[in-house]
């Protein structure tokens, strides 16, 4: 564990080491452990944008397990676990811009409907980093694009101001401190 509090797995998970993610499941790696504030591996690999990874840490299979003799048991793993500041994985999916991981985070029981700390939805986060695949993705899905945070903001606020958010560094990423 670094300093963070992150895990090799965190470490694999944020820049898209397939490989890397499968050897340590397969060994028995807690992708349920929370790293920097408080995210999980799923987290990273959600804002990051690698589908694939997302992919492997949302399986229960044992497919990844590299010794067939051993039983590794997969710990219950929750899709809509929260980070310190209340998100989720698919607040972090819609913050990153990949339509192919908030889809998939949606079939795997993703909820669209949890709050952050400062009561935003995912789709708060992807309009206001003006991710429009996402922000279509996750309207089409039944997210309330009226819906206030805290600050009276709605979705639609924030898409229409999307390019001055991005420019000020009101962003997800920039918010927690992460480097891509």
């Amino acid at each position: 564990v670094d300093m963070n509090g992150n895990t090799p797995l965190h470490v694999a998970a944020r820049y898209g080491q397939e490989l890397l993610i499968s050897t340590l499941l397969g060994n028995g790696a807690d992708r349920s452990r929370q790293g920097i504030h408080g995210m999980l591996p799923l987290h990273l690999a959600a804002l990051c944008g690698f589908p694939d990874c997302c992919h492997m840490l949302l399986s229960n299979d044992q497919f990844y397990n590299t010794t067939p003799a051993r039983q590794i048991p997969v710990a219950e793993f929750d899709v809509n676990a929260t980070d310190d500041q209340g998100r989720t994985c698919l607040h972090a999916a819609a913050s990153g811009g990949n339509v192919e991981c908030l889809n998939l985070l949606l079939s795997s029981g993703a909820k669209l409907g949890i709050k952050d700390n400062l009561g935003r939805s995912a789709l708060h986060y992807a309009a206001a980093n003006g991710n429009s695949q996402c922000t279509i993705s996750l309207v089409r899905a039944g997210s309330e694009v009226n819906e206030a945070d805290l600050t009276g903001c709605s979705p639609l606020h924030y898409a229409a101001a999307s390019h001055t958010f991005c420019r000020e560094g009101a962003n997800y990423e920039t918010n927690l401190s992460i480097e891509k």
